[in-house]
């Protein structure tokens, strides 16, 4: 005996509009496509497949990318950092090296 085991609904349509909703739900800050696909019961490869075809405009106008983050204007100056080389008491290697000494610095 062989049993049948079927689907319990059938296929389901989808429309252009509603592709290109899901496909920008995924792309919203802070949510993953997983989520998105979990929620709205597909299969991650065609939820990939729509985002395809979503870029590329074949679903109809790309829409706009939203922006994830917000510029941010400081007026402050930024300083300028320059370097100092040597000490007034100490230069060379061993300065810059504490713990080592003068004998073992000329040594390198």
């Amino acid at each position: 005996m062989v049993e049948v085991v079927t689907r319990g609904e059938g296929r389901r349509n989808w429309s252009s509009h509603q592709k290109r909703r899901i496909v920008v739900e995924a792309m919203q800050p802070g949510v993953t496509p997983t989520e998105v696909v979990r929620r709205w019961g597909l299969t991650s490869s065609l939820f990939y497949m729509w985002r395809r075809q979503v870029m590329s405009g074949e679903l109809g106008a790309v829409p706009a990318p939203l922006p994830a983050f917000a510029q941010v204007a400081d007026d402050a100056p930024v300083p300028i950092m320059t370097p100092t080389f040597g000490s007034s008491t100490r230069s060379g290697t061993a300065a810059a090296c504490p713990g080592m000494s003068r004998t073992a610095s000329r040594a390198h």
